[in-house]
């Protein structure tokens, strides 16, 4: 017997100054495109620790994995079982410089909804403006 197990993501809705951080993506799929910082959660990780890393490394903030508030589950078409979370709110000024790096070349925060990378990011940005979230 084979098991095909699905793939777990996290991914963090960081409100900034009434808006919400994003990311410009430097890997496939989607390179070019804005989205919220997220990926695959290793081995081991909870989905708080992933998050926390995931920020780190795609957006280069630091933000503390038990401030992270899960708000949403999905299950994707391709096994994905993407887990979102909302992070306790931050100002600009709590923000470092950005420096590119491999997975994004800008970190934005968004003011108003726009689409996204991914369609489940642009309904989670979307429903944050709407004030559902």
């Amino acid at each position: 017997m084979t098991f095909r197990n699905p793939l777990p993501v996290a991914v963090v809705l960081q409100p900034v100054d009434g808006g919400v951080l994003t990311v410009r993506r430097t890997i496939e799929p989607r390179s070019g495109w804005l989205a919220l910082p997220g990926g695959y959660i290793d081995w081991g990780e909870t989905w708080q620790e992933a998050g926390a890393r995931e920020m780190w490394e795609e957006a280069g903030v630091h933000i503390d994995p038990s401030g992270l508030r899960e708000f949403k589950v999905f299950s994707a078409g391709n096994a994905t079982m993407m887990v979102v979370a909302r992070a306790t709110p931050l100002t600009a000024s709590d923000l470092p410089p950005f420096v590119p790096n491999s997975e994004a070349s800008e970190r934005l925060i968004l003011t108003a909804p726009q689409e996204l990378a991914f369609p489940l990011h642009t309904e989670i940005l979307a429903d944050f403006f709407a004030g559902r979230l």
